[in-house]
């Protein structure tokens, strides 16, 4: 068993060949649920177990109802569940937006309380940065304590850069291209040259990183791990809608290690797995209509 602890929405994606700014502009619009840790879950599979905080209120009621992994909520009183709204023209996110306040009200003892309760055997932890530093270093903490391996997505740029101090505790992460970015800049390397194998070597040295995974969409995949630095490259793909990718990637990738396959070969799978999941894309979140009660 794998377990994830992160972050989960209720996502609402407008999606349109163009928008315009200032009139109301024709879209296809989804509703769904999402989420970095609540993807990653997905992507795993029956080996993994989510823990999430969610809000007493409609959104998180709604999101409960429409939730497709086995896992345990923390229902937080005068609080608010998240809600994702995202903006894809073109197949491209143009513009998107991020409120989850729960992920930031609940307190590390809260979640740890759950998880001894759950009597579950597990040794990889996954963890994402929606939740507060102080929050996030208490869980990595006790886990490493605990000898677990401990994965951390760092969901944006802005959630990465307020968790820098405490990323020397984990032992694998996952980035994309601008949250890469925000890695560097925090060493001072913006004005390094040199290819991705060897910022990649630096990074992941100076923060102590076992595995260092970088995604860039399109452009390929980036690991760092041991003395090693390896590429995988994608196939180009005409897809509508990419949001989320990154989640299923790592989500597959951390399955494959936890089942005893070697680095590359799990990262290997992970890709492969990846385009099928981006060439089929019939998920829930395609299905625009709210289920009872709230028609």
């Amino acid at each position: 068993m794998i377990l994830v602890i992160g972050g989960i929405n209720l996502d609402l994606l407008a999606k349109s060949k163009k928008f315009e700014r200032g009139v109301s502009n024709p879209s296809r619009i989804r509703i769904g649920v999402g989420g970095v840790g609540y993807n990653i879950s997905k992507a795993i599979g029956d080996d993994a177990f989510f823990v999430y905080p969610i809000a007493d209120d409609d959104v998180g009621y709604l999101i409960r109802r429409r939730i497709e992994v086995n896992g345990k909520p923390i229902v937080l009183k005068n609080s608010r569940s998240g809600l994702y709204i995202s903006l894809v023209q073109d197949g491209e996110i143009l513009y998107s937006a991020v409120d989850n306040p729960s992920a930031e009200m609940v307190n590390a003892e809260e979640i740890l309380r759950v998880v001894e309760d759950l009597n579950i055997a597990y040794e990889d932890v996954v963890i994402d940065t929606n939740f507060l530093p102080n929050t996030l270093e208490r869980l990595i903490s006790h886990f490493k304590i605990k000898g677990k391996r401990v994965f951390l997505d760092a969901v944006s740029p802005a959630k990465l850069e307020r968790s820098m101090k405490i990323l020397n505790l984990v032992d694998a992460i996952h980035v994309n291209g601008d949250e890469f970015k925000r890695l560097c800049r925090f060493l001072n390397l913006s004005d390094l040259t040199g290819g991705y194998d060897v910022l990649l070597s630096i990074v992941a040295e100076k923060f102590g990183f076992d595995i260092l995974l970088l995604s860039l969409g399109d452009e390929g995949v980036w690991v760092k791990y041991d003395e090693t630095v390896e590429f995988v490259d994608v196939k180009p793909m005409d897809v509508e809608d990419t949001t989320g990718a990154g989640d299923y990637l790592f989500g597959r990738f951390i399955y494959h290690l936890s089942t005893g396959l070697q680095v590359m070969e799990a990262l290997e799978k992970a890709v492969e797995e990846c385009e099928k999941y981006l060439k089929m894309r019939i998920i829930s979140h395609d299905d625009p209509q709210i289920p009872p009660p709230f028609r």
